[in-house]
């Protein structure tokens, strides 16, 4: 009997997936913060928006009654996510869902586009533009070292069930920003763009998802947590001048003698030695996340982190 593949098996780096299980979902990110933690930016693409609430819907119909339900795919819930925030200021986010085939992804390289927004592999490193009349836009161009494309390939991890790829490590980006109602402003600061993808549905759902860079002199860690009540996965990169440097390794949470799950957020994170986060500041809340800002010590060099936190994650 044959069967219908839920996913390609893509090997290149930002390169579509082509998922279309039932609660699969794929997502292109860029994450973008200026030298000295004044603002941080996410911009990011999905198919199968968690932004799309008809997705988790239709999922749970699906899932209770197969015979009398279509099963939903990715591509049916295509979005995207635009979000600026500035220390001390409300926060510019920016959401909104496409209709169904308005996404379009290569295969053979990351290109990706809907709706205006673009995440695109150039010949010499990346270019993301966003862009809404009236609103929030963005138009930046990523520099490429000349050792970011091997260092990308082969560090996809796997993060209790979403796989994780960092296609484009720490670099220096130039461009332009717009927020509503101003005149765009011109400005040089440092990002990273990475790749997401999930093939199947979560089978419980996740207290915490939490995501983040924390940043020091010339060396910046990405890292990827999630939290169940009874478990947690994480992953942590280095990115320096010795290269990208996976750490796999489980990160300790605490809550400065408060039990843990009885506060929104976790007050101190430390993975082993090589990073440890204190001192949580709320940066903004967006439809579907908090952003803090923490304190931070890579490998005991005192830094500053800005860490995207989603409670509650069912799909």
């Amino acid at each position: 009997m044959s069967t219908v593949p839920l996913s390609n098996n893509v090997v290149i780096p930002g390169a579509s997936h082509q998922i279309i299980a039932p609660g699969g979902a794929e997502a292109w990110h860029a994450y973008l913060e200026d030298d000295d933690g004044r603002w941080f930016l996410h911009a990011a693409l999905w198919l199968g928006s968690p932004y799309a609430p008809e997705y988790q819907k239709r999922l749970d119909a699906y899932r209770k009654n197969p015979t009398q339900n279509t099963p939903p795919t990715p591509g049916e819930f295509p979005g995207a996510v635009l979000t600026i925030c500035q220390v001390g200021q409300p926060a510019q986010s920016w959401v909104q869902t496409f209709p169904a085939g308005t996404f379009t992804a290569a295969q053979d390289h990351c290109a990706v586009s809907c709706g205006g927004c673009t995440i695109e592999k150039t010949g010499d490193g990346y270019h993301v533009c966003f862009r809404q009349e009236n609103s929030a836009a963005v138009d930046l161009n990523f520099t490429n070292p000349a050792r970011a494309t091997a260092d990308a390939a082969n560090k996809t991890i796997n993060v209790a069930g979403d796989f994780y790829s960092i296609l484009q490590p720490t670099t220096r980006f130039t461009g332009n920003i717009k927020f509503p109602n101003r005149p765009a402003e011109s400005i040089s600061a440092r990002g990273s763009i990475s790749q997401t993808w999930r093939t199947t549905p979560r089978v419980k759902p996740l207290q915490w998802l939490l995501n983040g860079h924390a940043t020091a002199g010339s060396r910046t860690a990405l890292f990827r947590l999630a939290v169940a009540k009874d478990s947690q996965a994480g992953a942590l990169a280095i990115d320096g001048p010795d290269g990208l440097i996976w750490q796999n390794q489980p990160a300790t949470l605490t809550s400065a003698g408060v039990a843990l799950f009885k506060t929104d957020y976790p007050a101190n994170i430390d993975f082993g030695d090589a990073l440890k986060l204190r001192e949580p500041t709320l940066v903004a809340t967006t439809s579907i996340e908090a952003i803090y800002k923490y304190d931070a010590y890579l490998d005991g060099e005192s830094a500053f982190a800005f860490v995207r936190l989603q409670r509650n994650v069912s799909f």
